[in-house]
């Protein structure tokens, strides 16, 4: 048996809690990884969403800046202010809980997407009719960053199925998306406010992300066969606690975020 037959059968027993493993016709029928029509509409797909949902809050500069200086937001810059960090702070606090759950559920993963995206779509419609800073916070803010949670991180249980010995070069692939998005997304956005203002800039953006997010959800069709019931994780590896080079990464990173001290 190769090498692609030991891994499903290695995935298939650490992944399903009915043990399919021991039907040989079934592993057998497993597309291979690493490769072929279903691994790269998965990595299109994730790296799609990957620009979508966090290219848009991260030239959110943008749409900052014209609502400083446009009645009736002007009034309140600080809530303004908040409206990028409080929901860039809710997808990556919340990640974890979101990703486990996609993870134990993998038949929610579908219902996920497509309810993920209709939140970001409903969120930003609902901000092009705010009047208020209250309004662009609680929709641009808070209701994206649900709707991008949900949307967003069923695509990181499909990419792992896909890829194993080139997993480092898929992800990253995929996280190029939100670099591409973010030389991209801010002249989009800065032409359809000068052009239009904000209420029809954020209507197209509302449709770009209907347009371009619908088919990802059912394009990141997941390799291995999704269970009933809950799924039963594999132990999670925690020896990468023990090489040194994690805690120098975490240390340089922490020492970065720390005002005067990077300088």
């Amino acid at each position: 048996m190769g090498p692609e037959h030991d891994e499903a059968v290695f995935e298939l027993r650490n992944r399903t809690s009915d043990h399919p493993e021991e039907d040989g016709t079934h592993i057998s029928s497993l597309p291979p990884v690493d490769g072929g029509k279903g691994a790269w509409l998965a990595l299109a797909g994730a790296f799609t969403l990957e620009a979508l949902v966090w290219g848009f809050p991260y030239s959110f500069g943008i749409f900052q800046k014209y609502y400083l200086t446009h009645e009736p937001f002007s009034r309140n810059p600080s809530a303004i202010a908040a409206t990028s960090t409080t929901g860039t702070a809710i997808m990556f606090l919340s990640s974890p809980f979101v990703a486990l759950l996609i993870q134990r559920r993998p038949n929610l993963r579908l219902a996920s997407g497509l309810g993920g995206l209709a939140i970001v779509v409903a969120s930003l419609l609902a901000a092009s009719y705010c009047n208020t800073t209250a309004g662009i916070l609680a929709c641009q803010g808070i209701l994206y960053s649900i709707g991008g949670l949900f949307l967003y991180f069923p695509a990181f249980s499909v990419i792992d199925q896909w890829f194993v010995a080139r997993k480092g070069l898929s992800f990253g692939i995929v996280w190029t998306g939100t670099s591409v998005a973010g030389a991209i997304f801010p002249w989009i956005s800065q032409w359809l406010l000068d052009a239009y203002g904000f209420r029809t800039a954020l209507r197209v953006w509302a449709i770009i992300f209907a347009i371009c997010g619908a088919p990802c959800p059912f394009i990141m069709r997941p390799r291995l066969p999704a269970t009933k019931g809950a799924t039963r994780l594999p132990p999670t590896d925690w020896s990468f606690l023990k090489l040194p080079a994690f805690w120098w990464f975490e240390a340089g990173d922490a020492v970065s975020q720390q005002p005067g001290l990077a300088q």
